[in-house]
């Protein structure tokens, strides 16, 4: 039943001057639509509506409130005319749930006509960003083929996702503050919640990530001011070493062993691989990152390889692809193509197809395939790697090397360069983990994408099976440009053209792209770390440097960098590839 509470202002007080009421002297009236909600599981979001029912030329102001941190009202106040109304989403934050755990609580709508509560209640059924670093406990393979193989009954491939037409997330900003003397790593997380504080309360903003050794914070801009305008403002501050859009990042594909498909594996034979497995197919334990649109952690030729990861996107321990179209499969290709077991009779092989080298999956992007912000390829970074993330379970297998077939389109950027992608990027360098990302598929000749960009990272570019550069790869004449090239193909059809690899429920497809490249060097920089597990990321790429080829007729370092990466060579083996 909907609930009306009255409350009288001092009308007559107010209108002799004798207290100072700010109210309306029209008597206002609160009504709500609902006095329970009870939340899907699904999604955690459901919605209420608040009226005012006052006296004609009365304002209602509202404001909605809840002693649980974990459910959120947008907008969460606001003021209303007589006869209008405002409809209220409420969201629980369920990555802190566990399956079972549940919420249930009274919220307030509190205003100058009257307050209403209205209980709500959610129970997690799937555990959430907790649960991660750990196998879903539906990692059953029958039952979960089965589940699958129903949604995907069901679903729609690859419709568009919506999200801003800008290439950032509206009214919101990186910021990484700064200290006299001081980095950011080195003002510990209470002097760095302290100063953020002080910054958003002076500009007006909204901290929803703080701000911690490994990333920046992320905070809300004004309604009323555009991103740039927020930047440019922030940026003045003394305190704010810098601010930067949360840039969409998008995935880059165009749209030996006894493996059947291994024949027509040209980016494997012709590049080093048989000879390179002949001294280590990837024995020792090596761990590789796939950051990317989820992995179908039971195809066939992946089962075997991943370990627990995390979906940052729909916030649990599943980063299976609940989609079949091609943008929600790159992650599971990428996957095969950097380590899908060889030797098993089925599919494909991956340059790492060794039972030591495994596949950590994550996921950052929607069912789609897109919706990716910086912002969320940190935090997976981060984790990634073995950092600590508040609310996300501990990864108990920090990768040795992160893959990340995905980027920022440099023609989107405001300022020429990413200072965020720069320090987050140098810091997991310096611990050790090796950065791998594509340059991009604009055929731009003066910028790659990013985290590409950063000189913490080995870009890749792409060749096709003639050891040319793929025309859609990018690279720069001046300034930061590819490391490394790498097979990628030219286009999607297979046979000599595309790149063949895994695709979900144990089907094989074949993709062209740096995104497609990145993987492939990945996976040699596995089998480098599987002979000496000792190197340092800089030693890593020392030696692929060495034995790579570069043909000096008619390659240039801005388009090839050191050359196409050699895994023959690589590993001192006899070499085809490199001559």
């Amino acid at each position: 039943m909907p609930r009306y509470l009255t409350f009288r202002p001092l009308v007559f007080l107010c209108l002799l001057g004798l207290v100072s009421c700010g109210l309306n002297p029209y008597e206002a009236t609160l009504k709500v639509s609902r006095v329970s909600l009870e939340l899907d599981s699904a999604d955690a979001q459901g919605s209420f509506t608040v009226i005012s029912a006052g006296e004609t030329g009365s304002v209602l102001n509202w404001k909605a409130t809840s002693l649980s941190p974990l459910v959120t009202f947008e907008p969460d106040e606001g003021s209303l005319p007589e006869g209008e109304e405002a409809a209220v989403n409420v969201k629980v934050d369920r990555s802190s749930l566990r399956r079972g755990q549940f919420i249930n609580i009274a919220v307030n709508v509190e205003s100058n006509g009257g307050t209403s509560k209205i209980e709500i209640r959610f129970v997690a059924v799937d555990d959430g960003m907790l649960a991660c670093g750990t196998f879903p406990e539906s990692f059953n393979q029958e039952a979960e083929q089965d589940t699958k193989q129903d949604t995907k009954q069901d679903t729609k491939q690859d419709a568009p996702a919506a999200q801003s037409s800008l290439p950032y997330a509206l009214q919101e900003l990186l910021v990484q503050y700064t200290s006299p003397g001081e980095t950011q790593s080195l003002l510990g997380q209470a002097s760095l919640e302290r100063l953020s504080a002080a910054v958003t309360s002076e500009h007006g903003l909204q901290t929803l990530k703080e701000a911690s050794s490994y990333r920046p914070a992320l905070v809300s801009v004004p309604l009323n001011e555009s991103v740039p305008e927020a930047m440019a403002r922030l940026s003045a501050d003394p305190r704010v070493a810098y601010a930067e859009p949360n840039y969409y990042v998008e995935l880059l594909s165009q749209n030996a062993p006894n493996d059947p498909l291994v024949s027509e594996q040209w980016n494997l034979l012709e590049f080093g691989l048989p000879e390179a497995w002949a001294i280590d197919p990837g024995t020792n334990d090596v761990v590789i990152a796939v950051i990317d649109s989820g992995v179908d952690m039971l195809h066939e030729d992946l089962v075997d390889k991943v370990v627990p990861g995390c979906d940052f996107f729909a916030q649990d321990n599943n980063p299976s692809p609940v989609q079949i179209g091609a943008n929600a499969s790159h992650g599971t290709h990428v996957a095969g193509i950097a380590a899908a077991t060889g030797g098993n009779g089925v599919g494909v092989a991956g340059v790492a197809y060794g039972p030591g080298v495994k596949i950590l999956p994550i996921n950052i992007f929607d069912e789609f395939g897109s919706s990716a912000s910086l912002d969320d390829l940190f935090e997976a970074m981060a984790w990634a790697a073995g950092e600590r993330v508040a609310g996300i379970g501990t990864n108990t297998y920090p990768a040795d090397i992160i893959n990340m077939s995905l980027g920022v389109d440099p023609e989107n950027l405001l300022p020429d360069t990413l200072q965020s992608v720069t320090d987050v990027t140098k810091r997991l360098y310096e611990r050790g983990v090796i950065l791998v990302a594509a340059s991009g598929n604009k055929g731009l000749s003066e910028r790659v994408f990013a985290p590409a960009s950063s000189p913490w990272v080995f870009a890749v570019g792409a060749v096709t099976s003639e050891f040319a550069r793929s025309s859609f790869s990018n690279y720069a004449q001046t300034g930061r440009t590819v490391d490394f090239m790498a097979p990628g193909g030219e286009g999607n059809d297979c046979g000599t053209i595309g790149i063949r690899s895994t695709f979900p429920d144990d089907t094989y497809a074949c993709l062209a792209g740096t995104s497609m490249a990145s993987p492939f060097l990945a996976g040699v920089a596995a089998l480098v770390l599987s002979q000496n597990s000792d190197l340092t990321p800089g030693q890593v790429k020392a030696r692929l440097s060495q034995s790579a080829l570069f043909d000096s007729d008619y390659m240039t370092k801005a388009a090839y960098g050191a050359g196409i990466v050699c895994a023959d060579k690589a590993l001192g083996a006899p070499t085809r590839c490199g001559r």
